[in-house]
């Protein structure tokens, strides 16, 4: 479950990229800013059902956020201006993307990847996808 996770997150990353040379930054009336949010390790009821090892209750208890504390994040990208689209907000900072998405590679792949899900977007729902693309 650990790779599917970090897989995820990577897809996540690549298609946000992707979603920003897409959707260019508007201003005046109707604006749209997008950015990634990453509030941090935080303690929500997302894993209520999870076991836990010691180690990883230890970890949190010293770096762990509350779920009041994470939100921040999330707020700070709703109330943004546009210098901030297409930001990667990690821990309420702009933060570079990582190597995987700054590289040829990353690139090819990210592209491979909205094209793939744009045709699925196209199947399951012709009227979104034309807004996205």
């Amino acid at each position: 479950m650990a790779q599917r996770y970090n897989l995820s997150k990577l897809m996540v990353h690549q298609l946000f990229v992707e979603l920003v040379r897409h959707t260019p930054a508007q201003t005046g009336k109707h604006r749209v800013i997008i950015n990634l949010v990453n509030p941090g390790w935080c303690g929500t009821e997302l894993s209520r059902n999870k076991e836990a090892a010691a180690f990883e209750r230890a970890s949190f208890q010293m770096i762990g956020w509350t779920s009041e504390k994470g939100s921040r994040t999330l707020v700070d990208a709703v109330c943004a201006g546009p210098e901030t689209h297409g930001a990667y907000l990690l821990q309420r900072q702009p933060t570079p993307q990582g190597s995987n998405m700054c590289s040829e590679r990353g690139d090819r792949i990210g592209k491979s990847l909205w094209e793939e899900t744009m045709r699925k977007l196209e199947q399951i729902d012709p009227e979104t996808a034309k807004v996205v693309s």
